[in-house]
């Protein structure tokens, strides 16, 4: 597993969106988990009404996490600094 643990893993959300979207994040999470991972899925969070907003909560987690795994296009969803 190396140095990698904490592991953002994502798919497109706000554009497209569907059940099957979600499922295959959710699917993903659980074989990075059972491989010794520690996955973090923004999807679970956008219900929650957080100061400053999803995006910032979200680019933060982004920060903290070893990896992104972007399972469609989620570079041209979300931009951090």
């Amino acid at each position: 597993m190396g140095s990698i643990k904490y592991v953002y893993v994502s798919d497109r959300k706000t554009s497209g969106y569907s059940f099957e979207n979600e499922q295959a994040v959710l699917v993903a999470a659980d074989k990075l988990w059972r491989l010794g991972f520690v996955p973090f899925v923004p999807h679970t969070t956008m219900r929650l009404n957080l100061e400053g907003g999803w995006l910032d909560y979200s680019c933060r987690w982004i920060d903290r996490c070893d990896a992104v795994l972007s399972l469609k296009s989620f570079a041209t969803n979300v931009e951090c600094n």
